[in-house]
């Protein structure tokens, strides 16, 4: 077990992977995707709590460490986090159009000690989770699961 951690605490790892982000890059230039970046951070950050950790995994991805373990209260928290990515930010072109722009996201959620107890394996147990989402359905949420 990592040092980090005691066999009291229960933590779970989001990992978000923003869906349809490179078009943005693509279609409006990097500013309007380092834009779309800090939308996207601030709505995470609001939906969450002031203990719980949000960064900038890299890219388009963000991981969140919550310390909570319990499937109900994770599922609200990834339903909000979905609802709240998935609202539109304005991105005022070079010729002075108003665009709107939205992405949505696909969600992994691993929990210590019940999915893994090295933090490399949870953050690699989110990650197949998030993947399982991005290749089946996109803009939802997966637990992870040795099936998955």
């Amino acid at each position: 077990m990592n040092e980090w951690l005691d066999n009291e605490t229960s933590f779970s790892l989001f990992i978000i992977d923003l869906d349809e982000f490179k078009p943005i890059n693509d279609i409006y230039g990097h500013n309007a995707g380092d834009a779309m970046l800090k939308h996207i951070a601030t709505q995470i950050s609001n939906q969450v709590r002031e203990q719980d950790v949000v960064c900038r995994w890299g890219g388009d991805e963000f991981l969140i460490a919550l310390h909570c373990a319990k499937n109900e209260k994770l599922q609200r928290i990834a339903e909000n986090l979905l609802e709240a990515i998935n609202t539109e930010m304005i991105w005022q072109t070079p010729e002075g159009k108003s665009q709107p722009l939205r992405v949505g996201a696909s969600i992994g959620i691993a929990s210590y000690p019940r999915d893994a107890v090295e933090l490399s394996q949870l953050i690699e147990c989110a990650d197949v989770a998030m993947y399982t989402v991005k290749k089946d359905k996109k803009n939802a949420f997966q637990f992870y699961s040795l099936s998955a």
